[in-house]
């Protein structure tokens, strides 16, 4: 424990060198956080929360469930490369990906110095999307279950493959009329859906929007197609811009 705290120091200080975010990294890996290596029943339901589509009031209402069905509830975990989509039960939130990241950009914004990826934040929005792995094609990488390396092409059409066969993927856009939808399907109790870590902040400039569009090209893709496959294609040309 005394070395795991000395080498977590020594990290940091690097980090505060170097401007890296090796720390945080692994902070995570050792909590669980991001890996695509884990099992589940094909009876459960596994829940790829990304974050800033309101996967936080979704898990809110589904560790009431008294089945225990879902899985990685309070996690941000891709898909298992050890259960495939097409036999294993998953369930997400999309969101147009320029109004999640310039919500995850916000929400560092607003947290106190010292909280992760911040020191990038505070250097402006382009400098913040070239550093922090989260805020690039985030989505491809979950749905394809396949974080780690820069996403490309073939990740792409992976995460497309294994999102046209989730058990549920619920619109954002939409969030309280989908949710009461996905818990009728469920036969879970109709309840008030929160809207957690809710705040308000300005929209961003045509400029803003190209800079989050140039590092999030593939998820702009795989919206759109997506969106297409499910007849949704008005998801893609509006911008409701629903704050979370």
């Amino acid at each position: 424990m005394i070395i795991s705290k000395i080498y977590f120091k020594l990290l940091k200080a690097v980090d505060r060198v170097i401007w890296t975010d090796l720390a945080i990294k692994t902070h995570n890996k050792r909590i669980g956080f991001h890996t695509s290596n884990y099992l589940f029943k094909e009876d459960q339901i596994a829940f790829i929360h990304i974050p800033k589509p309101g996967g936080t009031s979704l898990h809110k209402i589904l560790r009431q469930d008294s089945l225990k069905r879902f899985i990685n509830l309070n996690m941000h975990r891709p898909v298992s490369h050890l259960c495939s989509p097409t036999k294993f039960k998953y369930i997400t939130v999309i969101r147009n990906p320029v109004d999640r990241v310039w919500s995850y950009y916000q929400m560092v914004l607003r947290n106190p110095p010292g909280s992760p990826y911040k020191r990038f934040v505070n250097r402006g929005l382009k400098y913040f999307l070239k550093h922090c792995w989260e805020v690039r094609n985030m989505s491809c990488r979950y749905y394809a279950g396949m974080v780690r390396k820069e996403p490309d092409k073939e990740t792409l059409n992976r995460a497309l493959d294994n999102l046209v066969n989730f058990y549920y993927v619920i619109l954002f856009d939409n969030f309280t009329r989908e949710i009461h939808d996905f818990l009728k399907k469920m036969t879970l109790p109709m309840v008030e859906v929160p809207h957690e870590r809710k705040s308000n902040y300005n929209l961003p400039d045509e400029n803003d929007i190209r800079i989050i569009s140039q590092y999030n090209s593939l998820d702009i893709k795989l919206f759109k197609e997506w969106s297409e496959k499910n007849k949704k294609s008005w998801l893609y040309k509006k911008r409701p811009f629903c704050f979370d």
